[in-house]
């Protein structure tokens, strides 16, 4: 696996690859095919090195598979003097729309005319996907394009896009403001209290490095940022492209999802019958890069689920009722099960921000108290270097 912060749209933003370089080409011989992934919300490539990982095992040796990071969403290493563009840019290098072009731009960049191209996307990636079909010359060599958890269509009005719009964007600004505490701390440590205390909310220890890059207040302003501008603009489902180039689609829907509920796939399914769609029947979560990667990227079950399938697979079950349409995870039990629009945001929507707190305020401690023990006016500190007396004895009256 190779990675490198690559410039283009005068934007440094990480690439990382499975197989060759992107600067490399393809092979001259075999299939000239090249499969590319456009990430969700936040887009750091990192979050994805098991899912490519796994897919890549099933591809030809050939074909190289590339993951495109979101502009903004990663920072430089320190050792590189590679500047971003300033903040007050924001809609023509940071935006939604100013990634679509981005994406684009990359494609026309570095992937070869003659290449069959391959584009998957995630979340908010899908939404990114279909619009970068628009664009002819683009669209004319996109063999398939696989869309997995499609935020396609009235993000905000989901169970998920309701808890970030009344809650969570409005505590954004604080949420900011303790990670920028978090980043004046050194990277060791605080590297080592993400490894300690993600775990404990779910997310797997081979996503620290990731998790870091997210807490990086910049970074996690344009995730936040970004995020705000999609539940403005991701609202009417674009049928007009999905009619254009269906033959080209496959949509991937989760049976407990809180960004696409169950009730967007069956409205696709109404209104295009004959889309190539499949209702996930194993309970992957929306945000599968942290715990089903592997098994996504082995996912080749592409044709359609009869009926019976999708009615024991989904939620709500024929046993639940209608409200009952979203799939919560019992930790204690290792079962999933069926639950309201309410409970599934609280026990999902409140991992990060609760890592975020808990890690916050456990290095503040820590940070507090090596201060006070360094601290010249500290009587600790005095003891330790100048020693201490318990009492005097006079020898001379």
């Amino acid at each position: 696996m190779q990675r490198a912060m690559l410039k283009w749209n005068n934007v440094p933003t990480q690439v990382i690859t499975e197989g060759r370089w992107v600067e490399e080409g393809l092979l001259g011989y075999g299939k000239k095919d090249v499969v590319v992934v456009i990430p969700g919300n936040p887009g750091i490539p990192e979050f994805y090195e098991g899912f490519i990982k796994s897919l890549k095992t099933k591809l030809p040796t050939e074909t190289p598979v590339w993951v495109i990071g979101h502009a903004g969403h990663v920072q430089p290493p320190n050792n590189l003097t590679i500047t971003m563009p300033s903040d007050s840019t924001w809609t023509e290098h940071y935006s939604l729309i100013a990634q679509l072009e981005h994406k684009k731009s990359f494609i026309k960049k570095y992937v070869p005319e003659d290449a069959k191209l391959h584009l998957i996307g995630h979340s908010i990636g899908s939404w990114i996907v279909l619009h970068m079909l628009e664009d002819d010359s683009i669209s004319k060599r996109v063999k398939k394009c696989y869309l997995l958890f499609p935020t396609i269509e009235h993000m905000a009005t989901s169970s998920n896009g309701q808890f970030f719009t009344k809650i969570v964007s409005h505590i954004a600004f604080f949420l900011i403001f303790l990670c920028w505490i978090l980043s004046c701390l050194p990277i060791s440590l605080q590297l080592f209290a993400v490894n300690i205390f993600a775990p404990l909310y779910g997310i797997p220890r081979k996503c620290t490095k990731a998790v870091h890059q997210l807490l990086n207040p910049r970074n996690l302003k344009n995730v936040f940022r970004m995020a705000n501008e999609e539940m403005q603009i991701v609202k009417e489902r674009d049928d007009h492209i999905l009619v254009k180039h269906a033959d080209k689609l496959w949509f991937y829907y989760g049976n407990c999802d809180g960004w696409t509920p169950v009730q967007y796939y069956r409205n696709m399914k109404s209104k295009h019958p004959n889309m190539n769609a499949e209702l996930c029947k194993h309970g992957y979560h929306h945000s599968f890069v942290l715990q089903f990667d592997k098994e996504m990227g082995m996912e080749c079950s592409l044709g359609p689920k009869n009926f019976l399938e999708k009615v024991i697979d989904s939620c709500p079950t024929i046993f639940d009722t209608s409200d009952k349409s979203f799939c919560c995870f019992n930790i204690e039990n290792n079962k999933t099960y069926c639950c309201d629009a309410t409970e599934f945001a609280m026990l999902s929507s409140w991992v990060l921000i609760t890592v975020i707190v808990v890690v916050v305020i456990v290095l503040l401690l820590v940070g507090f108290c090596v201060s006070c023990l360094c601290c010249v006016f500290c009587r600790r500190h005095r003891r330790r270097y100048q020693g201490t007396v318990y009492g005097r004895e006079y020898l001379f009256i």
